[in-house]
């Protein structure tokens, strides 16, 4: 393979990785009273993915106490099958997001409990 095609694949692959990067940030918000939950990723900023969970909480009427924006990280939320039972985590990796966010739901004495949403910065992360 020429040299030249080569550089330019690398170069691709580069431009990939740099663009991943650029949007490493995701955030949760979190509403205890309704039960409202914010997500945020795709963020090239922390700033950025406070802000886009916030906006989220406000146009739902929600008053999102609990938010937290991550980068290299996942966020998970369970809930149980009567929807009464729930857990919200961010952990280093996507399996521990998802263990724990099950635990959390279990904890609550509720069954059934399934991932319902699980979102990691940046995209493809699993740590």
């Amino acid at each position: 393979m020429p040299l030249a095609v080569v550089l330019i694949l690398l170069a691709g692959m580069i431009g990939s990785a740099q663009a991943s990067e650029d949007l490493a940030y995701g955030a949760v918000a979190f509403d205890k009273a309704k039960g409202f939950i914010a997500f945020a990723e795709h963020q090239p900023s922390e700033a950025l993915a406070l802000q886009a969970v916030r906006e989220d909480c406000k146009s739902s009427n929600a008053t999102c106490s609990f938010e937290h924006a991550f980068t290299k990280q996942c966020a998970a939320y369970a809930t149980s099958s009567d929807g009464l039972g729930f857990g919200l985590t961010i952990m280093a990796t996507r399996a521990k997001a998802e263990e724990a966010a099950m635990s959390e739901c279990k904890k609550q004495g509720h069954s059934g409990c399934k991932v319902a949403k699980l979102v990691c910065a940046p995209e493809g992360y699993g740590g």
